[in-house]
């Protein structure tokens, strides 16, 4: 298949760009074309050409917010990594680096309304994009913990890992004003270390037989 013609990536990446911000600042719903082309200096008929539809222009948009190349890069590294409890902290310092490094303000605006109140795009990406990721965490701590993937207890112990990991992305209103001397960009080696640690520690005590986790 031949590429398109230079002029029409540049259109396209406009708009992908111009989109990105409207709908981080209205949302779905509220942005129209017409906005988006306006911002774009492009024709509304652009939209139509390179993405079908608003939906189509969504879909490609929110399936960038998600970071598809760098969290390929990561699950990547924790691929190389063979120890599973350094492949978490190799996992959690990337997605720290992911969000905190290139400090994607839109993208996290977007997965945060679009976690909250999920459009038709929203099962494409998870598929796509988040599902590799998660299947990798349930291989990673069900190695840990001695039980399949699949099983109950590995996925909720993978659910309250990535609480931990998603409350310093989409928390960090609240973390900043309940901790303002905390800079989360700087420390977020420290913060994802701490993360590890703590997730590992109750790992073990997940692990231990049922009847010794009771009090005395």
């Amino acid at each position: 298949m031949s590429r398109p013609p230079p002029k029409d990536e540049a259109t396209r990446a406009k708009l992908l760009h111009a989109a990105t911000s409207v709908f981080a600042e209205v949302g779905y719903d509220s942005a129209t074309i017409r906005q988006i082309c306006a911002r774009a200096e492009v024709n509304v008929a652009a939209v139509n050409y390179h993405f079908g539809d608003k939906l189509g222009l969504y879909a490609e948009v929110l399936k960038h917010a998600t970071g598809p190349d760098y969290q390929l890069k990561v699950r990547s590294a924790v691929r190389a990594t063979p120890q599973p409890e350094e492949a978490l902290r190799v996992f959690v310092r990337g997605m720290f680096d992911k969000v905190y490094g290139d400090k994607p303000e839109a993208n996290l605006r977007i997965m945060t309304r679009e976690i909250v109140n999920p459009t038709p795009a929203f099962d494409t990406v998870v598929e796509e994009t988040i599902r590799p990721t998660y299947k990798q965490l349930c291989e990673i701590i069900g190695q840990i913990i001695g039980h399949p993937a699949p099983a109950e207890i590995t996925r909720l112990c993978v659910y309250s890992f990535m609480g931990q990991v998603i409350h310093y992305f989409y928390g960090r209103e609240l973390i900043a004003r309940l901790s303002p001397t905390l800079d989360i960009a700087k420390e977020r080696y420290r913060i994802a270390d701490h993360i590890v640690d703590f997730t590992l520690a109750g790992l073990r005590a997940t692990t231990k037989p049922a009847a010794s986790r009771k009090r005395k």
